[in-house]
């Protein structure tokens, strides 16, 4: 079955015929136009679609008026709230590029991304002009605009942007290394959004809430714009320490999480019941980190369509999605339509609309990045079986070389821990013990709710038989030796992956 097809037959043809495939971004704000009088985003206050045009076309015009030319990098540094969604959508219906600043930079760190990206002006938000004064000291030369409600605006958007003509700048640095800033076209940021609306049931008119940062790829792309090409309605978070406060606002019907957030709303829900993600709740869309076939299968029973998939910043987030999730709740699903890809040594290489164009200024980590054929390669083992299912394995750059040679992906022996119902997260790693011996140590979260009513008298050998099972299922040099239970979750990324420690070399 072609890769299209295969997501078609989840939503009717009438509704998938609504899923047109769209070019470039002012198309897309013409697009999203359409929906006019609908609610498109919900602030401080609820914005139309007509409204949120109207307001990229007055940031459109600050770029000109300060003579900022197609092409060139503009940075947008703001919180998850509207003013992220106008001055990015300017700046790339302008046909600027929209270089995505993560809000939790300091002054010095927005300072020396400033100089790496070459950024011409920046958008910033009232609340974050604290940090923005020491870059306006240094570099006098740049513009600097507030983001506020302007009057001015242009009468249209560009009309020569082309498919290939870079959109955006997004940060990528995974879960250790310092951060690099992939390119994506609107060819590849549209089809990230297109395939973001593929294998629904119902892709259009939902209620999102934003919980991932818009400047992740995966908020960006899945949250905000698919949702605001479905002409849905996306809600904003303030805070969250209000967060189920604007869920019981918002009432939505799909979620957009990563697993660990998954993992806190599971464990709400059953100790207080499903209203605490509101009444509607009918889909959630997980990634950005390993998802466990726990999560999948646990949400699923208590009525939610629970999606596992697989993305990239590299690739416009979206690479794969697994529309039945209860009958292969381990995989991370098929691959979207208009990708090419190839196994080399278990590794997955991939090229195809979706894909970067490259990293800004860095001719490095460019050259490894792509092989000989053009093919980027992702750095994620895989193995895919006999019905075109997709199965991460393992990280090139996590292999653990033995003393014996012997190669250990810990991402292969942590999803097989994961799959106990008694495991919330695990970490595995190489440690040389007492005799000078290297052993692999697996750290364990426990899962709590899990636990309660077992009576267990003993922790540490509940857990070390438990990984004498999953012991079983692995090669003899897999094997985990040392069983360490943490009392506290893992140091995290923003988007809170794990936060592997840096290997010492040996």
């Amino acid at each position: 079955m072609k890769k299209t097809q295969y997501f078609k037959q989840f939503t009717d043809e009438k509704t998938f015929s609504k899923l047109v495939r769209i070019k470039t971004m002012p198309l897309f704000m013409e697009h999203i136009k359409k929906y006019g009088d609908k609610i498109g985003v919900v602030d401080e206050q609820e914005i139309t679609y007509n409204q949120i045009y109207d307001d990229a076309l007055a940031l459109a015009f600050k770029l000109k008026e300060n003579d900022i030319n197609e092409k060139e990098n503009v940075g947008v540094f703001a919180p998850n709230n509207y003013d992220f969604v106008k001055a990015s959508l300017g700046t790339m219906a302008y046909g600027a590029v929209a270089t995505l600043f993560p809000q939790q930079l300091n002054d010095t760190a927005l300072y020396y991304s400033m100089l790496k990206y070459n950024i011409k002006a920046l958008f910033y938000a009232k609340e974050l002009e604290n940090v923005v004064e020491l870059t306006k000291e240094k570099l006098p030369n740049i513009k600097f605009i507030k983001i506020e409600n302007f009057e001015k605006k242009l009468t249209s958007f560009s009309s020569s942007i082309k498919t290939d003509d870079p959109a955006c700048i997004v940060l990528t640095s995974g879960t250790t290394g310092k951060h690099k800033g992939a390119i994506l076209s609107h060819k590849a940021l549209l089809t990230g959004v297109w395939n973001g609306a593929l294998g629904l049931k119902e892709p259009f008119d939902q209620v999102y809430v934003s919980l991932i940062p818009f400047t992740h790829v995966f908020g960006l792309i899945r949250n905000l714009l698919t949702g605001l090409y479905t002409g849905s309605k996306v809600y904003r978070t303030p805070d969250m320490k209000q967060l189920f406060k604007t869920i019981k606002i918002a009432n939505p019907t799909i979620l957009v999480l990563v697993p660990a957030l998954a993992e806190i709303f599971l464990k709400l829900s059953k100790e207080v019941g499903m209203g605490i993600l509101g009444n509607n709740l009918k889909v959630v869309i997980a990634g950005g980190a390993h998802v466990s076939p726990y999560l999948t299968l646990e949400f699923n029973k208590l009525g939610i369509h629970f999606c596992p998939g697989y993305g990239l910043t590299e690739s416009a987030n979206l690479v794969s999605g697994n529309p039945e999730p209860t009958y292969k709740p381990r995989s991370i699903g098929k691959l979207y339509p208009n990708q090419q890809y190839k196994i080399v040594n278990n590794e997955l290489r991939i090229k195809g609309d979706n894909l970067m164009i490259k990293y800004y200024n860095d001719e490095e980590e460019n050259k490894k990045a792509f092989d000989e054929e053009g093919y980027f390669r992702t750095g994620d083992l895989v193995h895919i079986d006999e019905e075109g299912f997709l199965y991460i394995t393992g990280r090139i750059k996590e292999i653990i070389v033995l003393p014996n040679g012997e190669n250990v992906s810990p991402a292969y022996i942590e999803n097989k821990i994961n799959e106990l119902e008694e495991v919330q997260d695990s970490l595995v790693y190489d440690e040389t013990n007492e005799n000078g011996v290297t052993i692999l140590v697996a750290e364990l979260l426990p899962r709590q709710r899990a636990l309660a009513g077992k009576n267990i008298e003993n922790l540490q050998q509940f857990f070390e038989q438990k990984i004498d099972k999953v012991n079983k299922s692995l090669d003899s040099y897999e094997k985990i030796n040392k069983v360490v239970i943490r009392t506290e979750d893992f140091a995290r990324t923003p988007s809170l992956k794990i936060i592997r420690p840096e290997r010492k070399k040996k």
